[in-house]
C-alpha cells in the first residue's frame, strides 16, 4: 500500500513503473490510499493490479494499513513520513527512500528497508514480499519503535528547541 497526497514529489509513477517489474514475482495488489492533482494522470498509467482508493475515512485507513504487507513510500522528499508511523503502529513495516525524514522514521533492516536507489527499492520490495516471517518481525519492530512516540513528549521537546532558539 502506498498512501499519501497525490502529487508529483511523491513520486507514485515511480512506484507504478517499479510494480511492472515486482508484480510478476510477488502478485498481489498494489493499492494507493489518497487523492490529489496527480490522480488522474497516475490512473492513466497504472497497468494490471494497481488500485486507488482515493481519500479513505481513518477507519477504512486503519483497515487497509493493517491489511497490508508493506507500506510503500516512494518520495526522495519528506519532512518525516508521518504515514510510516502509522502504518509502524498497525505492523507494517516501509521501504522507502534514503532521504532526509524518511532516514529518520524508519529503521533500516529493522522497522522496514531504506533504499538507495530505484533498483534497490524494487529489490528490497520484492525480497520482504516474498518473505513473511522477517516481514513479520520488522512489523512488530516498527509497532514497538512506534508506541515511543507521545504528542506530549513531543511538544515537551518543540519547546525546549524553542526556547533556546529564543535566547
Amino acid at each position: 500500500v502506498a498512501v499519501g497526497r497525490l502529487v508529483e514529489y511523491k513520486r507514485i509513477d515511480l512506484l507504478l513503473r517499479l510494480w511492472e517489474r515486482v508484480r510478476p514475482v510477488t502478485g498481489g495488489t498494489l493499492v494507493i490510499v489518497g487523492d490529489g492533482p496527480e490522480r488522474e494522470r497516475l490512473e492513466q498509467l497504472a497497468g494490471p493490479g494497481v488500485r486507488f482508493t482515493g481519500h479513505v475515512p481513518e477507519a477504512e485507513k486503519h483497515r487497509l494499513l493493517c491489511a497490508a504487507w508493506l507500506l510503500l513510500h516512494p518520495s526522495a522528499v519528506e519532512g518525516w513520513g508521518l504515514v510510516v508511523t502509522e502504518a509502524a503502529a498497525r505492523e507494517t513495516p516501509a521501504v522507502a527512500f534514503d532521504v532526509p525524514g524518511l532516514r529518520d522514521s524508519v529503521r533500516d533492516g529493522e522497522t522496514g528497508v531504506l533504499a538507495r536507489g530505484e533498483s534497490s527499492f524494487a529489490a528490497a520490495w520484492i525480497s520482504l514480499a516474498l518473505a513473511p516471517e522477517r516481514r513479520a518481525h520488522m512489523g512488530k519492530a516498527a509497532r514497538d519503535v512506534a508506541a515511543r512516540y507521545r504528542w506530549e513528549h513531543t511538544v515537551r521537546q518543540f519547546l525546549a528547541v524553542a526556547r533556546e532558539a529564543a535566547r
